[in-house]
């Protein structure tokens, strides 16, 4: 755990709202100290960042469907209101709040009214060391335990 202090809240906001943020690779996860808080308490587990939500039909473009979106990936924070407004080819950028500890989600079945289902597909922008065969952050799939148990049964057999 490290604490950085940042004497200007224009440079703080920045750094907050463009990441994630690596150090050698690795990722930093920010909290922001309340008055007289007390950092080794402080709870590292939440991070903010935009995710790419793509495939979406043109009638689900809409602000209520973004933040159902949203909230399903982790806690809704904002979207990218361009997108929203100027009905973009499929596309959304939301920018939400994800608990590390948890599984990443990769995508959402919907329904469309015809009947027939679509899937939105979710792209973590700027996350590196993401693993969706382990649903987690922190290792890349070419690490990760599930592949190489899974590369040694075929090894063995």
């Amino acid at each position: 755990m490290y604490l950085f202090r940042l004497y200007n809240e224009v440079e703080l906001d920045w750094i907050i709202s463009e990441g994630p943020c690596y150090f050698n690779s690795h990722l930093l996860v920010f909290h922001r100290l309340a008055e007289r808080e007390d950092p080794m308490l402080a709870p590292l587990n939440n991070l903010d960042l935009w995710v790419l939500i793509n495939g979406l039909p043109v009638g689900f473009i809409l602000e209520r469907v973004t933040r159902q979106l949203g909230n399903f990936v982790g806690t809704f924070i904002e979207y990218d209101v361009d997108a929203v407004f100027l009905r973009y080819s499929g596309n959304i950028r939301v920018r939400v709040s994800i608990d590390v500890r948890k599984a990443l989600k990769r995508k959402k079945k919907l329904a469309k009214p015809s009947g027939s289902n679509t899937n939105a597909m979710f792209q973590y922008e700027k996350l590196k060391l993401s693993c969706f065969l382990y649903e987690k952050l922190g290792h890349g799939e070419s690490f990760c335990p599930l592949r190489v148990l899974q590369e040694k049964k075929i090894l063995i057999t």
